[in-house]
């Protein structure tokens, strides 16, 4: 059973790559086992589990934990997204099925059909606003274990029917997956729950699995507990510390129980050595313990593993490839090696009779010499108790390499306080019983190794190197004369000043000879080091202009918003980015309840358009903390009551107190959608949506703490709301001869938009600064015409939210005739708060009847993270990595389309600061050799490289390599290489247009070549 992810993943986190589509090119390596030219041999997995853990909406599918950062109980939102992931068109059950149809085409078995697990969720008690899933009109809360049942006879009868209606005519429908890794027996109604789901999909004729992980209590009881299967997992793989013990003992509790066992790998096995031994761990325990035939197994292979070893480069991980198949196949034979040397004491004289047991129980003895050789041991760490009576025993491990054999001598020493006996074919030498009054203490007996310059034991062709031998008992590790060996000169060979060199690619086993001692051998493998690629230049980075809105740019982030108002409430959804819903909430807010701007919530939506549904689940974004409209610093020019200058209206009621009496009141306000008034309660779809607002505001001189202050102007406040952009226009009118000295009008709480601000005349930049911190645009004198300013967020989630305020210039107030030259037209204050300034330091006396305004806009958007890591791979040709930390990198940026952020290492961290493009040049050095690699980075390409004519080219290729006859395998062979160089160049060094129509030419060039070669037309 092969376990293929699905799930949402940012692609944020994957360097902008999409990641869980299996479209029929991904599934083909999984259908069937693949040749060199793409063509099935045979077939491969029979089954699939089509596994869907992680929505989009961050609501857990499996059981919530309050530790996991982010997330929360998962709602019908989740549930219907994972539904709808799997019937994707062409991808996903569509992808699986054109792989079978082509696999079952190449063998020739047109009925061929494989069976399809599918996904279902953990019905969760935790969740208690789940949603309405059976459409009665009411919210269902999941404590009931009568709602968990009918949820999950609701799931299966929906997700058999859609799977029907696809008519697929080689999938089969055989049953579900339980997705929760464990079960709770102290959770009222959880046993229930699976025995419930196992017993209707049995009256449906179809069965439920589970892949319990090694650590849930009940991963033996699977049966008992009602599933029809089980595959436990023994997660050696991801843990570090544990061994191929852990594999086995999960085996011994598989068999016990009658499971399955589930085989764990990721892409990691490529480039490091401990995960390619864990996995052949696997393999090797399923031989040995026989699960590879007696049982189920399932095959966790994280996104595209089996993809991508299929299409390595690397023989060593294309052999993985088809080691997995003959695993499945139950036709894999284990690697194999030996291990020999010799038992001795502390002055490396041979211990006769001397034993070593296995872990299985098996003793070998050695001969009167003290040699031993053991063969026939599996390619992992095998360890073994040595002993001798009247000698100290001791535990070894050697990690065996398939098919060499490793050597070392093993020293025991006497027991103190007893007698030791050693026996040779010359002398038998007896030790009297110790006594610490008349015999020095004993020293410890030698164990020597060999230490390599690397971690990694692989050289290139050419390399040389010092290798160092060192008693693993001398605290001071001191260096010890040593005469080194090779098993295989043709491979390596010893220098005669003690170093050794890489000859060719293969592998020997290098030995030390320390006086009368062997140190412990070391295999080391030769492999060319010609890999290098950039990774994370395949993708275009983004750069961020501030004034264009991707929202109303982007065709796939626009489409309709939808209103709905219930009460005062008001809210207006848009799509905000790729995973979100913005929604905009108007109320009344602040301490004078004035109607207006309230709060800015996101509601997780990975759709083309906004979603309609406000029942959904969001989160805050920015509450409602202040006022976005400014308040007043005015007066009543007669009869006022002698108070001090201070601000009223806005948030400022009379004294800042929680109870104080308000110093202005909205008197009315209106909400269009289009042209026509809004109702309650009814979700509509518009373009504009139009709310005014008429607010009284007292004046500082006519507020009273009772609440009987005079009101002084009436204000009326526009807003026309369209994709993310506001459109503010206010008009005051004085209702008595008032003089206004201090008036923002435009300004904006920065809370969620706190990282950055800069500040603009036109679209030059005049200042910037951190946004928690004062600052302004500079005096009015210097730069006058500023008229904007854009804050910024730090990145979240992999893109940045970004608020623009700009104000007309030349309208109104804006035009700040009203503001001293000795003032900023903008400012930022340390609490979180920037203003446009309109009025100050020059009154503005205002008559009754007269009317004044102001126009501006905010502008609510996100955007992708400009950053990128850009990292250089570099390889030997088995596949293993240069360890990082012993190579120097040097990386030099060439364009100024970029700015480097940083770098460590093998890394690169950039910046799009221009639209085009940059030459990223990363230069290693190791063991004394460098090598230099070169890559273009696209920087804010707006349109998407266009692949269809590549595409067209690589399914030809395909075909002809497919209908060619046999008597051309030569030119098939050389069409298959030209054609994988070709792509492979691309993909390093990026898909931009560009790189894509030069690889289609050369593609043509190839497929030309090719017909003529075979006399086609």
């Amino acid at each position: 059973m092969a376990l293929i992810y699905t799930g949402y993943y940012n692609p944020d986190d994957y360097d902008g790559m999409k990641i869980g589509d299996y479209d029929k090119e991904r599934f083909l390596p999984y259908v069937g086992y693949l040749n060199d030219k793409g063509v099935a041999e045979d077939y491969f997995f029979d089954t699939f589990l089509m596994l869907t853990a992680f929505s989009p909406y961050k609501g857990s599918l499996g059981r919530y934990y309050d530790w996991t950062a982010g997330s929360r109980p998962g709602t019908l939102q989740d549930w219907k997204w994972a539904m709808d992931r799997v019937f994707e068109k062409d991808i996903q059950l569509d992808g699986l099925e054109a792989a079978v149809e082509q696999v079952s085409g190449d063998l020739k078995d047109p009925g061929k059909k494989v069976n399809v697990y599918l996904t279902l969720p953990f019905p969760d008690p935790q969740s208690k606003d789940f949603g309405d899933f059976n459409g009665d009109g009411t919210v269902k809360n999941l404590e009931s274990l009568d709602t968990r049942k009918a949820l999950i006879r609701w799931y299966v009868d929906t997700m058999t029917a859609r799977f029907e209606q696809q008519k697929y005519k080689h999938l089969r429908l055989s049953g579900f997956y339980w997705l929760q890794k464990d079960l709770d027996m102290t959770v009222a109604g959880e046993q229930e729950s699976v025995k419930y789901a196992s017993e209707y999909l049995r009256q449906r004729g179809m069965r439920l699995g589970w892949t319990p992980w090694f650590g849930a209590r009940e991963r033996g009881n699977g049966q008992r507990l009602g599933f029809d299967f089980s595959a436990i997992q023994p997660d050696h793989y991801s843990d570090e510390n544990s061994t191929m013990t852990r594999v086995e003992e999960t085996a011994d509790i598989a068999y016990a129980n009658e499971a399955g066992v589930e085989v764990e790998f990721d892409q990691r096995m490529i480039d490091l050595p401990r995960y390619r031994q864990a996995f052949y761990n696997y393999l090797i325990t399923g031989v040995k313990k026989q699960f590879m035939n007696d049982a189920l197994i399932a095959y966790y292979q994280d996104i595209y593993a089996l993809y991508d070893l299929y299409h390595s480069e690397f023989p060593a991980v294309k052999q993985m490839y088809t080691d997995i198949y003959k695993f499945a196949k139950g036709k894999f034979t284990a690697p194999i090696g030996s291990f020999a040397g010799r038992v001795v004491d502390r002055d490396g004289n041979g211990i006769a009779g001397a034993t070593l047991t296995d872990q299985g129980g098996n003793v070998v003895a050695a001969d009167v010499y003290g040699r031993f050789e053991i063969r026939g041991l599996y390619a992992t760490q095998n360890a073994f108790v040595v002993e001798k009576p009247g000698m100290q025993g001791r535990e070894v491990t050697v990690d065996i390499c398939d098919r060499q054999t490793l050597y070392r001598d093993i020293a025991l020493q006497h027991v103190l306080g007893s007698p030791l006996k050693e026996s040779s074919e010359h002398a038998t030498v007896s030790f009297d019983v110790y006594n610490p009054a008349t015999k020095p203490q004993e020293h410890t007996a030698p164990d020597f190794t060999i230490a390599l310059p690397s971690k990694l034991a692989t050289m290139d062709i050419g390399a040389v190197w010092a290798p160092v031998v060192f008693d693993k008992n001398d605290k001071e590790r001191k260096k010890a004369d040593a005469v080194f060996t090779s098993s295989d000169p043709a491979v390596i060979e010893v220098l005669p000043e003690g170093k050794i060199r890489a000859v060719q690619a293969g592998t020997a086993v290098i030995r030390a000879q320390v006086g009368p001692f062997e140190a412990e051998a070391v295999a080391i493998e030769v492999a060319p080091w010609t890999y290098h690629r950039l990774k994370g230049a395949e993708t275009s980075l983004t750069v961020n202009k501030g004034f264009d809105n991707p929202v109303l740019r982007d065709p796939l982030q626009g489409g309709p918003q939808y209103v709905v108002k219930e009460g005062s409430t008001l809210k207006i959804a848009h799509k905000y980015n790729r995973g979100n819903d913005m929604w905009m909430v108007f109320d009344h807010a602040g301490a004078n309840k004035l109607y207006g701007m309230k709060e800015w919530r996101l509601s997780p939506n990975v759709n083309k358009d906004a979603s309609p549904d406000f029942t959904r689940s969001s989160v805050m974004l920015c509450p409602d903390v202040s006022d976005w409209i400014g308040p007043y610093i005015v007066g009543a020019n007669q009869n006022g009551n002698g108070g001090g200058q201070d601000f009223t209206g806005g948030n400022h009621n009379y004294d800042g107190g929680e109870n104080s009496s308000a110093t202005g009141r909205t008197v009315q306000y209106k909400v269009w959608v289009d042209g026509k008034e809004l109702r309650d309660g009814q979700v509509i779809s518009g373009k504009k949506v139009k709310i005014e607002v008429i607010n009284r505001i007292q004046g500082f001189n006519t507020k009273e703490q009772d609440g009987s202050g005079r009101e002084i102007l009436q204000e009326t406040v526009t807003y026309e709301v369209e994709g993310g952009q506001v459109q503010v226009h206010t008009e005051i009118q004085p209702l008595e001869d008032i003089t206004l000295y201090r008036y923002y009008g435009l300004q904006s709480v920065n809370g969620a938009w706190n990282h950055e601000i800069r500040y603009y005349a036109g679209e030059t930049e005049v200042a910037r600064s951190e946004a928690g911190k004062y600052s302004d645009s500079g005096m009015k004198s210097q730069h006058p015409d500023v008229d904007k300013y854009w804050l910024s967020s730090a990145v979240q989630d992999g893109s940045q939210h970004q608020l623009l305020v700009s104000l007309d210039r030349h309208y109104g107030l804006g035009q700040l005739q009203y503001l001293a030259d000795d003032q900023p037209v903008v400012f930022t204050q340390a609490y979180g708060k920037s203003y446009f300034l309109q009025v100050f330091n020059k009154s503005a006396v205002l008559k009754k009847g007269s009317k004044v305004a102001w126009r501006g806009q905010y502008h609510f958007f996100s955007t992708p993270a400009q950053e990128r890591t850009i990292k250089l791979l570099s390889n030997f040709g088995n596949g293993y990595a240069v360890p990082e930390e012993e190579a120097s990198y040097r990386w030099e940026v060439i364009g100024d389309a970029v700015e480097k952020v940083s770098e460590s290492g093998n890394r690169i961290r950039l910046k799009g600061v221009k639209e085009g493009t940059a030459a990223i040049k990363a230069t290693i050095t190791y063991n004394g050799k460098s090598q230099t690699y070169e890559s273009i980075v696209q920087v804010g390409d707006k349109r998407q490289a266009d692949t269809t004519e590549l595409q067209q080219l690589l399914d030809e290729v395909k075909l002809l390599l497919r209908q060619t006859g046999n008597q051309y395998n030569k030119e098939k062979g050389q069409l298959a290489e030209a054609s994988i160089h070709i792509m492979r160049k691309l993909k390093q060094e990026g898909f931009t247009q560009a790189n894509v129509d030069e690889a289609a030419d050369q593609l043509k060039e190839a497929i030309a070549i090719f017909k003529k070669a075979a006399a086609l037309k």
